[in-house]
């Protein structure tokens, strides 16, 4: 491994326990000052300050807690940041003039010293060098070397739990009811052995891979909520039911791990990367269907939804990663590390622009957002039959079809950058 990785290794390292120290400090002091707390408020009067300015304290504390440990625009975490400093200086200040112990004096300038430390750590991972632009095409066999050092953020991922589905359903008719998920929202809609299934958008942004059975088929169903791309797939690793969980990120993206061996597996080709199981695949079995809730409702209204019951905590890293597929965010977001797992970067096409990807094997062809919106859509001939792509206005949605075959090629909605990471060397429509 290169000394850049090892280093931008340690400095994330540092940027969390830094960060870690400072929320919890701002999460004690804010709600203390919020509360009124007795020793906190004489405190602050003793300084010279009248006692309503705990509140005023308190209420800034907790906006900068949020402010540097949610995802928010990166202005506002900088004046977090500033009037964190700009507090523990004034503080500093308002003990030296009051004559107080050296010992209350240095205080503030420690607190301060991690403020900065957490700060500019978060500069240095965030703004991460752009890869040297270098187009890789795989031999005739399609194989690729794996570099598990480029496996990213894996203490990150642990927030993100396998939803293992068993009664935790309710019709499609009773979830819109209860206001559980809205008829404009996205669901994803699993098939097999004549049997369905549907789970929210939202769900599976959180979650990432949720697991069951459908008729006699154990399924895994994948979604990466950054490159907006997943899949399902058969969950049995020789003929034997597996269970699966989120590994860490390669490539830009979601890498999947069989809680057995440890292996990991690509989310959207299903193909073992590393580990005991390398070379073997998982079948896929169908592509993921995107309809609204409401057209579902409409199609389908005893058909069983999906929904988890999670904590409070849980709900607001769902909301969180809800925020970066492509309809909340079309512009994309990169964390810290996602760029460093790439294993190449692939110029023809703006890292984020979204398209369908179509491929059968190690055949692929990306269908760019900007074709597909044009006139009619795309109409190509592509794995020995007629793919037309088009473009539903009214359900902000894209329609692909294909000709008859037995096996027809699968497809994906999702981000440049992820599918040219998972089919180098792709053709683009």
């Amino acid at each position: 491994m290169s000394a850049q990785p090892k280093q931008r290794r340690g400095l994330r390292l540092l940027y969390f326990v830094t960060t870690g120290v400072i929320a919890f400090w701002m999460a004690v002091t804010g709600t203390a000052a919020v509360l009124g707390a007795d020793f906190l408020v004489e405190r602050i009067t003793h300084l010279g300050y009248p006692a309503s300015f705990a509140l005023l304290l308190g209420v800034a504390k907790l906006y900068e807690l949020a402010a540097v440990t949610l995802p928010v625009p990166n202005r506002l975490r900088e004046w977090a940041y500033a009037g964190s400093t700009f507090e523990t200086l004034a503080a500093a200040y308002a003990y030296a003039a009051f004559g107080a112990p050296l010992g209350d004096i240095v205080v503030p300038f420690v607190i301060l010293a991690v403020v900065q430390t957490s700060f500019w750590t978060w500069i240095a991972t965030r703004k991460t060098p752009a890869p040297v632009p270098t187009l890789i095409v795989p031999d005739e066999s399609g194989s690729r070397d794996f570099d598990r050092e480029k496996v990213e953020d894996e203490t990150f991922v642990k927030l993100y739990k396998t939803l293992h589905i068993d009664k935790n359903t309710q019709p499609i008719e009773q979830a819109i009811e209860e206001g559980f998920v809205g008829p404009e929202q996205d669901v994803f809609v699993l098939e097999a052995d004549g049997e369905a299934i549907g789970i929210t958008l939202r769900t599976l942004a959180y979650h990432h891979l949720a697991q069951g059975t459908l008729g006699e088929t154990p399924f895994l169903v994948s979604f990466c909520a950054v490159c907006n791309a997943g899949i399902n797939f058969d969950a049995r690793i020789d003929g034997q039911p597996s269970t699966f969980s989120v590994g860490g990120v390669h490539a830009g993206t979601m890498i999947m791990k069989d809680d057995a061996t440890g292996s990991l597996w690509d989310h959207l080709t299903g193909e073992c990367r590393w580990g005991p199981h390398k070379g073997k695949s998982l079948d896929i079995i169908g592509s993921l269907r995107i309809v609204l809730a409401g057209d579902l409702l409409a199609e389908s209204p005893s058909l069983p939804l999906a929904r988890p019951r999670l904590k409070l905590w849980q709900k607001l890293v769902r909301r969180m990663q809800y925020g970066h597929t492509w309809r909340m965010l079309p512009e994309g977001k990169f964390y810290p590390g996602f760029r460093e797992s790439f294993e190449f970067h692939d110029p023809r096409l703006p890292e984020l622009e979204m398209g369908v990807g179509i491929w059968s094997g190690r055949h692929a062809v990306f269908y760019p957002l900007e074709k597909i919106r044009q006139g009619e859509g795309v109409l190509d001939q592509q794995f020995g039959t007629e793919i037309r792509v088009t473009w539903d206005t009214d359900r902000n949605l894209p329609i692909v079809t294909t000709g008859s075959l037995k096996n027809p090629p699968h497809h994906v909605f999702t981000r440049w950058y992820g599918f040219a990471q998972k089919f180098p060397g792709c053709k683009v429509y």
